[in-house]
C-alpha cells in the first residue's frame, strides 16, 4: 500500500454567503490549510480524504461557512481567553469566554444533529493542551518562564465542564455504568438564540447569508439535540520538557510522540465505517 500526502494553502474570498469578520487584521483567516491524504492498495483500490484547519483567534462564527462541507468538525477554545477576567485577549471589545464557549456547543450540537442517512456528520471537542509556565496552576503570565513542573489542572478544561454542564448530559454521563459514555455528550441547544454569538445571530447582526440561515429558520425549530464527542488528551502532553525552547511554555512543535498517541485516541473515538 502506498500513502501520499500533498498540502496547499486555499485564499479565503469573503462574502455576502460568508459575511465579513467580526474585525479586520490579523484575526481573520487569509487561507484554508487543506491536506490530502491517499491510500493506494495494491489490489488498485483508491481512497483519499481531505483535512482542512481553519484557525480561530477566539470564536469566529462566520469561519463556519469554510465548514459547510466536512463531514467531521473537531474544535477547541481558551488559549487567547485570559482565564482571570474571562475575556479575549487582545480584542476590540469585551468578548467572554463562557458566552463564546456557549456558541461553539450550540453549533457543535447542530452540526452533528444536521445528519442524514447519506452524510453522517461528527462533532468533536478537543480538550485544551497544557502550558507550563511558573505559575500556580501553568498557566500564561507575562514575563515568567517555563517550570519544569507539570500542572495541576488545565484551567482551560475545567471551564468546559461548567459550559457542558449547562446544555449536555453532564450528571448522567458521570453517573453511568459506561465507561465509554465519559467521552461524549448529548446536548439540547437553541441554534437561534440571540443571548450568545450564535452562527445565527452572526447571520442576523450582519445581514448576511441567506443560503445559510433560510434552512435554519424554515428547518424542525430553533431547539436540536445532538452528540459531541470529547477527545481528551491533556494528560498526554502534561510533561514540561515537551517543551523544548525555555520561551514556548504554550505550543508543542517538535515532539511527535504525543502526537501520535493523541491520535490513536481519536481513532478509538470515532466510530467504526
Amino acid at each position: 500500500m502506498n500513502i501520499s500526502i500533498e498540502s496547499r494553502d486555499i485564499p479565503v474570498n469573503y462574502s455576502n454567503e460568508t459575511g465579513n469578520p467580526a474585525w479586520k487584521g490579523w484575526r481573520n483567516l487569509v487561507n484554508l490549510k487543506e491536506t490530502t491524504v491517499t491510500l493506494q492498495h495494491n489490489n488498485g483500490d483508491r481512497f483519499n480524504t481531505q483535512f482542512y484547519w481553519i484557525q480561530m483567534y477566539g470564536w469566529s462564527p462566520g469561519h463556519t461557512a469554510f465548514m459547510d462541507g466536512c463531514s467531521v468538525v473537531i474544535a477547541n477554545l481558551g488559549l487567547h481567553y485570559d482565564v482571570h477576567t474571562g475575556f479575549l485577549v487582545n480584542a476590540p471589545r469585551k468578548i467572554s469566554f463562557a458566552d463564546d464557549m456557549r456558541a461553539v456547543i450550540t453549533y457543535l450540537a447542530d452540526f452533528e444533529a444536521s445528519s442524514s442517512e447519506n452524510n453522517r456528520r461528527l462533532a468533536i471537542w478537543r480538550s485544551a493542551l497544557p502550558q507550563h509556565f511558573d505559575t500556580k496552576d501553568g498557566d500564561y503570565q507575562q514575563w515568567k518562564t517555563c517550570s519544569l513542573l507539570p500542572t495541576e489542572f488545565s484551567p482551560y478544561n475545567n471551564l468546559y465542564e461548567e459550559q457542558f454542564a449547562e446544555f449536555c448530559d453532564v450528571q448522567q454521563r458521570n453517573q453511568s455504568s459506561s465507561e465509554c459514555n465519559a467521552y461524549e455528550h448529548v446536548c439540547t441547544v437553541n441554534r437561534t438564540s440571540m443571548d450568545y454569538p450564535t452562527v445565527y445571530k452572526f447571520f442576523v447582526d450582519n445581514q448576511c447569508c441567506a443560503k445559510r440561515i433560510d434552512p435554519i429558520r424554515n428547518g424542525n425549530g430553533s431547539t436540536v439535540t445532538g452528540t459531541i464527542l470529547r477527545w481528551n488528551v491533556a494528560d498526554l502532553f502534561n510533561v514540561p520538557l515537551w517543551h523544548v525552547d525555555p520561551r514556548d511554555c504554550s505550543h508543542f512543535c517538535y515532539v511527535p510522540s504525543p502526537y501520535e498517541a493523541a491520535f490513536e485516541r481519536l481513532g478509538l473515538l470515532l466510530p467504526l465505517p
